[in-house]
């Protein structure tokens, strides 16, 4: 008498593969978009964070000098092109002729890029607040 087990094939089979393969093709596609959206508002932080930054040192530079400067060395840069503290946006100043007046810029570099929707924020003196995509069109909630 012989005791024969039979065993059972171990594995996965093909099917059964694809089906796990699908799945997670399906949760990446609906997931990745997501990621990255959350991604550049995040970035953005960067941008709004720089500009405020600047706008402070601008209103101490006028307390100081009654007037504002487009020469970001004046505000404590060491370069003469100012960066956001991550590095993800450009900043440059633009002063009206009698120097009462400013506008500050941020413009999206590197990865940032990458965002259409955000790609210029601007920040005046009065405190207004404006965004552009990246056709120049105006956009809205980027702040």
């Amino acid at each position: 008498m012989t005791n024969k087990r039979t065993k059972k094939p171990m594995g996965f089979t093909l099917v059964e593969l694809l089906v796990a393969l699908a799945i997670v093709g399906i949760l990446a596609a609906v997931a990745l978009p997501s990621y990255q959206s959350s991604v550049e508002r995040s970035r953005r932080a960067d941008g709004t964070v720089a500009l405020t930054r600047v706008a402070a040192l601008q209103e101490q530079w006028f307390f100081q000098f009654n007037i504002y400067t487009d020469d970001v060395t004046n505000l404590g840069s060491t370069d003469a092109t100012l960066t956001s503290p991550e590095g993800f946006y450009v900043i440059t100043a633009a002063i009206a002729n009698d120097g009462s007046e400013f506008t500050l810029t941020a413009t999206a570099t590197g990865n940032q890029l990458d965002d259409v929707n955000c790609r210029v924020l601007s920040l005046a003196h009065t405190g207004r607040k404006e965004s552009k995509d990246s056709d120049g069109g105006s956009s809205a909630d980027c702040w």
